[in-house]
């Protein structure tokens, strides 16, 4: 069913990514490494043994990437710094590394110049690797927590004069069950020894989980009471959601389906609900404002879906030709958008912000470069940007439902109104 009512005109839209997955050039201009650069660059901890290298040399084609981005006619960015070009050793008593500043900030300048909203992710799952060496990284509550907040501030001071809108911690989830619990992410501790030879599957990601929601709640309090007065921003947290259905209406389903979707809801949301910490939540999306003690309702004031994405099966062993036609990601978004559209003005959801996954085929963590999430198509040997089909149909079918300025018909029907390119 089409929707005819519109979106407000501050509905942010735009695209993801995250620093390790697309910057590369991890020694350039002082960087640091991260636990994802070891991990990474360790025999059999990636699906390809690829790592983080080169990913897609978007530090040192930064230029390229702000005019895709303009020219897709986006209206914000979400992009995550890395802490270790921040600090590279990363602790509070440690060097900051002034080419790290400057080169985000001319980053942050870039998006402005070309009318982008920047919309940033503090820790996207880089720990500087010398933390972890130095006393354990995440499992250190008494030093993680510290360090963190001293990091948050340096970026508040350096970029808060311009970034209005800041994410503390990507999927706290995917940080400690599948960094300290299954031991497939960095840094990659668990109770299997086939796996890691350290780590305790059993305690281990209830501490780091433990450390992030307090890491979480001490720097949205610095924010709140030192920066939020003059720079006038929000802040926030990603979680990471799972919802799962039914495959067909065989009366075997109802038990099944409740015995995969209740662990699945319990491990995303019990630290985030069950314990009185004040963050706040919304599955891939965030919130600025604390989430009350579950004895009370939990109102949010509003949303903002950070990351929204889809792999297509097989699509890095198709020729580029069929790849960039795209078909089955652009009836993914589709679907979305207009489930988007229904939420918000059938169910009065407030969304403000819809930020599909991902700007740019990228380094997908453990499965390397075989998985791709990219609306953009990227040729690793040559780092060529190729354009999707989803960029001809859906960015256009985004800014017919998203602009209001334009005075044209922004209904569903216009999401499928633009035919899709090939690269």
């Amino acid at each position: 069913m089409a929707l005819d009512k519109k979106l407000d005109s501050s509905f942010l839209w735009g695209f993801a990514t995250a620093s390790f997955q697309i910057e590369g050039s991890t020694s350039a201009d002082g960087r640091g490494p991260s636990i994802w650069d070891q991990f990474s660059r360790t025999p059999g901890k990636t699906l390809d043994g690829g790592n983080g290298d080169v990913a897609t040399d978007s530090y040192a084609r930064y230029l390229e990437d702000l005019d895709l981005l303009a020219s897709y006619g986006v209206k914000s960015y979400r992009f995550s710094i890395a802490w270790s070009r921040i600090i590279p050793k990363g602790g509070r008593g440690d060097e900051v590394n002034q080419k790290g500043i400057e080169w985000y900030s001319r980053f942050i300048d870039g998006l402005l110049e070309r009318g982008i909203v920047p919309f940033v992710t503090l820790y996207h799952w880089d720990l500087p690797q010398e933390l972890h060496d130095r006393y354990g990284g995440w499992l250190n509550k008494d030093e993680c927590i510290k360090d963190f907040v001293n990091y948050a501030r340096v970026c508040f001071q350096a970029f808060g004069d311009r970034v209005k809108h800041w994410l503390t911690f990507n999927e706290p989830w995917c940080i400690s069950i599948l960094g300290y619990g299954r031991g497939v992410f960095a840094p990659g501790r668990s109770s299997d020894r086939s796996r890691s030879e350290e780590g305790d599957g059993r305690t281990e990601p209830w501490i780091v989980g433990h450390n992030l929601i307090l890491s979480h709640a001490h720097a949205c309090k610095l924010y709140k009471e030192e920066f939020k007065p003059k720079q006038g921003g929000v802040i926030g947290i990603t979680l990471n959601g799972d919802w799962a259905m039914p495959y067909d209406d065989s009366p075997e389903n109802p038990e099944g389906f409740r015995a995969v979707s209740v662990p699945l809801t319990f491990g995303v949301l019990f630290p985030a609900l069950v314990l009185p910490y004040p963050i706040s939540y919304s599955p891939r999306s965030y919130s600025p404002h604390p989430i009350p003690h579950p004895s009370t309702p939990i109102h949010y004031p509003f949303l903002v879906v950070t990351e929204n994405g889809f792999a297509v099966k097989d699509e890095n062993f198709k020729p580029i030709e069929e790849a960039v036609k795209d078909h089955d990601r652009v009836e993914y978004f589709k679907g979305n958008v207009e489930m988007l559209l229904k939420a918000v003005h059938e169910d009065g959801v407030d969304i403000r912000g819809y930020y599909p996954w991902s700007f740019l085929d990228n380094f997908e963590w453990a499965d390397g470069y075989a998985t791709r999430f990219g609306v953009t198509y990227v040729d690793y040997t040559t780092q060529k940007r190729r354009l999707f089909g989803f960029i001809g149909k859906r960015v256009n079918g985004f800014r017919r439902v998203v602009t209001m300025s334009n005075g044209r018909n922004n209904s569903v029907d216009n999401v499928n109104a633009v035919e899709g390119v090939k690269g």
